[in-house]
């Protein structure tokens, strides 16, 4: 449900989905920060979730507590979006030394996505792009279809991004392709996003019924904002 009201821009609802009864803050914080990173105008409660994240990780560190590693990725990939390099590159050296513990191989994997981001904030996008890069899901289909801890979306979607911006149009183009599918479901969220890089990135191309079609699917969609971001 996530997922789909981001990516169908309906801010509102999301918001008394997330808000809804029941719910965990430190869940609801995840949410708020992975919404807010695929697009959703969401920044002012993303911050405010990373606070609590935070919070919870002073109070205690440990594993399975306050720090918990998808709290912990969570809050790293947010630092990391809003410029605080330093921290985002704390939790990931944490995340890499718990990687190294037998089972680590989650720790391990949400430690090399938060360095890359981290990497990304500092100001090195080439080596950013090579650690992006570098990033692919090693688990099960089950946890690889729930969970965007797994599947990795916001980085491959940030990963197109990165390539766009260096000229690379059909490497982005690519790239972005691989977020147009209902699974892994956390993609769907990603999907308004990829739709108009790769319109933009086939406008580059020369490509305009590619274009052209990219464009009528962002409008199928509702979202006529994407089509006339620039």
């Amino acid at each position: 449900m996530q997922a789909l009201l981001v990516a169908e821009g309906k801010t509102g609802e999301l918001e008394r989905v997330i808000d809804s009864a029941g719910i965990d803050p430190r869940l609801q914080a995840r949410l708020y920060i992975l919404s807010a990173l695929a697009g959703a105008p969401l920044d002012a409660r993303a911050e405010q979730g990373a606070a609590e994240l935070a919070r919870a990780y002073a109070a205690d560190p440990s594993p399975g507590a306050g720090g918990s590693s998808v709290g912990m990725w969570t809050l790293g990939i947010w630092d990391a979006h809003r410029g605080r390099w330093a921290a985002a590159q704390a939790i990931a050296d944490t995340l890499a030394r718990r990687g190294e513990r037998p089972g680590g191989r989650l720790d391990a994997l949400m430690a090399r996505a938060v360095a890359a981001r981290a990497t990304l904030a500092r100001g090195d996008t080439a080596q950013a792009l090579v650690q992006l890069a570098a990033l692919a899901p090693d688990t099960s289909r089950t946890p690889l279809t729930w969970n965007p801890w797994e599947s990795l979306g916001g980085e491959r979607m940030l990963l197109a991004r990165l390539l766009f911006a260096r000229g690379r149009y059909a490497e982005s183009y690519r790239v972005a392709s691989e977020l147009d599918a209902p699974d892994p479901v956390p993609y769907v969220m990603y999907v308004p996003a990829s739709l108009a890089l790769r319109m933009r990135a086939a406008e580059r191309l020369g490509n305009r019924p590619a274009a052209e079609a990219m464009r009528r699917r962002l409008a199928a969609l509702g979202r006529e904002d994407l089509v006339k971001a620039p």
